[in-house]
């Protein structure tokens, strides 16, 4: 339910966005949350691209020419236990600071 309110929020302050500038302070606050996010996101993003350098927007055939799926069709969606997952399982919490995010009127 977090995620689809989450979602809710952000479709919201794109459409908000699209309107004309209003003096309605709980708008205009989540105006301001939604720039600042976008701005998060996009220091991220640019981080993410100068990591990955001449691999940024890089593409290959997945699966290649030629791939026959051979799995049964009950194994379909199944993982398979091949030990990774109990090699990295979860590792310790970590304390995550979330700032408050601005009240969204409620759909229905």
């Amino acid at each position: 339910m977090a995620e689809l309110e989450e979602t809710y929020r952000v479709f919201n302050s794109v459409v908000e966005g699209l309107e004309p500038d209003s003096s309605d302070a709980d708008l205009m606050s989540r105006r301001e949350w939604s720039q600042e996010r976008r701005e998060k996101i996009q220091v991220v993003v640019e981080k993410m691209w100068a990591i990955l350098g001449t691999w940024k927007d890089y593409a290959w055939n997945s699966p290649g020419p030629g791939y026959v799926n051979t799995r049964k069709t009950t194994d379909i969606g199944v993982t398979p236990d091949d030990g990774v997952l109990t090699r990295h399982k979860s590792k310790s919490a970590v304390h995550v600071d979330v700032q408050e995010v601005p009240a969204v009127p409620a759909l229905f």
